[in-house]
């Protein structure tokens, strides 16, 4: 199964996925992906942040990035 990594990328800098998980596809990545955005959002919203511009950068183990999901898209996607 390949390994995926979920880098957190925003004004402040980027937040390394040093460990990365095992999924069965990209789609199960870009779900994944979306779900962590969604936590990380409902944390930023209690403390009265607001999504700034992050996103999730999906890299593959060779660290390709393979797939972008802006904070903004996660809160508009259920």
């Amino acid at each position: 199964m390949p390994r995926y990594f979920f880098h957190i990328e925003g004004p402040d800098g980027r937040q390394v996925d040093d460990e990365g998980g095992e999924l069965p596809d990209l789609m199960a990545a870009r779900q994944y992906a979306m779900g962590a955005a969604r936590q990380i959002l409902s944390q930023t919203v209690l403390t009265g942040g607001a999504p700034d511009g992050r996103r999730v950068i999906v890299t593959n183990e060779q660290g390709h990035a393979i797939l972008e999901v802006p904070f903004k898209e996660a809160m508009a996607n259920p």
